[in-house]
């Protein structure tokens, strides 16, 4: 029995690594977002925060991706303004999930609908119906509203 116990404290210990080396990574990739440096318990909850938000992200975007039928794309695409990675890439689309409050013409809008238009496709955007979406991009891009993406 005292072994069994040592070996759930290993593993107790070994999830709370797991925990402080996510919230470092989180920290970092918050760190790179913001281009500042963290300082503080602030800093941390933020990048928490940030690192929670992009977990969602992921798992909207697989969920829906899933029941769209589709799976995800990891091939680049290439405009005048970089790189980008859409969501998925059909015959006919190549699309992008915003489950966001805001949708703005961002670079990586402008690099996949310029890769979109290049190949014969439609640009794509799914986002939540509650979701404000730029003037530009509802005029440039095809925006498909979900009840389940963008704020509730």
């Amino acid at each position: 029995i005292k072994a069994a116990r040592a070996g759930e404290k290993v593993v107790d210990a070994a999830r709370a690594a797991d925990k402080v080396q996510a919230t470092a990574s989180a920290a970092q990739k918050a760190e790179k977002a913001t281009a500042k440096p963290l300082e503080g318990a602030s800093d941390l909850r933020r990048a928490q925060k940030i690192a929670e938000a992009t977990a969602r992200g992921r798992a909207a975007e697989s969920r829906v991706l899933k029941e769209m039928g589709l799976p995800k794309n990891k091939l680049k695409v290439v405009g005048r303004e970089g790189e980008s990675v859409p969501d998925y890439i059909t015959k006919d689309a190549l699309g992008d999930m915003k489950g966001r409050k805001v949708v703005t013409d961002s670079p990586q809008l402008r690099i996949q609908r310029e890769a979109a238009k290049d190949t014969g496709k439609t640009p794509e955007v799914v986002t939540g119906v509650k979701t404000r979406v730029s003037e530009t991009v509802l005029r440039e891009s095809h925006v498909i509203r979900r009840h389940d993406l963008g704020p509730q």
